[in-house]
């Protein structure tokens, strides 16, 4: 396990902290905060990039000062938020330069190619990537390294929707399957919530870690992100816009799907929606049809056009 002590990180201008944190064999935990709160300078930190300010970091219990570079690779991998493009390199020969000279585990380049979907991109030049690709492949050497944990920063900042979504699931079934404790910075809260086993929420105040139902039940989240126009919704885990009500509309439904968009659509355009009983007059929202009034809308852009 890494754990910190009344740790104090940053740079004497610029301090955070103390925190009391862990990064256990198993998890998944992710590490959110507004921006500038401090995420990846707490990364570089624990990895002993730059120095901490005070307290205590230690890894399977010994203290992260007493423990040399090359004794730190063979711990913990990391992933940078942004990776070079390292020209006359294949894929193939930049996951092969280890750190200070980590013996590689051959037989794990092909399938953590394969776990990635970047199998093709093996003998392409790691200049001719893009961002998202790229960002893969450096997840593939940090695989391949065979530690027994993986700290990166922002892993999915280039990746597109179904990419991103693939990642932290392969992190998932890192942590899970093969016992790694795994910490990655992101901004994407509403993912976290659904996948991480435990979050670290950084803020002006400190740091509070636990699994996800509890910052968001605790009012953490909410605390922490919530602005005039933006909030974060306890019931679905998402972020909605309170856009100003210019008006109100009554609805019943009995389809959930069909309600769950109509209602976004009414309120995206400033419209409040109140929930009523079934026999009240208001807008029906079914699986098949919108009535209003005895009037039936042909779709939801027809509704909202028409209110």
């Amino acid at each position: 396990m890494i754990k910190t002590q009344d740790l104090l990180f940053g740079y004497p201008q610029r301090s955070f902290g103390p925190i009391n944190i862990a990064i256990a064999p198993g998890e998944l935990t992710l590490l959110i905060g507004k921006n500038g709160i401090g995420k990846s300078t707490l990364i570089k930190t624990l990895l002993g990039l730059i120095p901490s300010l005070q307290g205590v970091i230690k890894i399977n219990k010994l203290s992260l000062n007493a423990t040399s570079l090359a004794e730190r690779s063979q711990l913990i991998s990391y992933v940078a938020s942004s990776n070079p493009a390292v020209p006359h390199l294949t894929v193939k020969d930049l996951i092969g330069i280890q750190p200070l000279h980590h013996k590689l585990d051959e037989n794990k380049i092909d399938e953590y190619l394969e776990l990635l979907k970047i199998s093709k991109f093996k003998n392409r030049y790691v200049d001719t990537l893009s961002d998202g690709e790229l960002q893969k492949v450096y997840l593939a050497r940090a695989l391949a390294q065979s530690t027994k944990y993986i700290v990166l920063d922002e892993p999915a900042a280039h990746l597109d929707v179904n990419a991103r979504l693939e990642t932290f699931i392969i992190l998932k079934k890192l942590a899970e399957k093969e016992g790694k404790g795994i910490m990655c910075s992101t901004h994407d809260l509403e993912l976290g919530l659904k996948i991480a086993d435990r979050i670290v929420l950084l803020t002006e105040d400190g740091a509070y870690q636990d699994i996800p139902e509890e910052l968001a039940l605790n009012g953490l989240l909410s605390k922490t992100f919530n602005s005039g126009e933006i909030a974060f919704n306890k019931l679905s885990g998402n972020f909605e816009f309170c856009l100003e009500s210019h008006k109100s509309i009554r609805y019943f439904a009995d389809n959930n799907l069909m309600e769950y968009w109509v209602v976004n659509a009414l309120r995206r355009k400033g419209i409040n929606c109140i929930k009523v009983e079934k026999g009240e007059e208001a807008l029906l929202i079914s699986e098949n049809e919108l009535v209003l009034n005895t009037k039936k809308y042909t779709s939801i852009e027809d509704l909202i056009n028409n209110l």
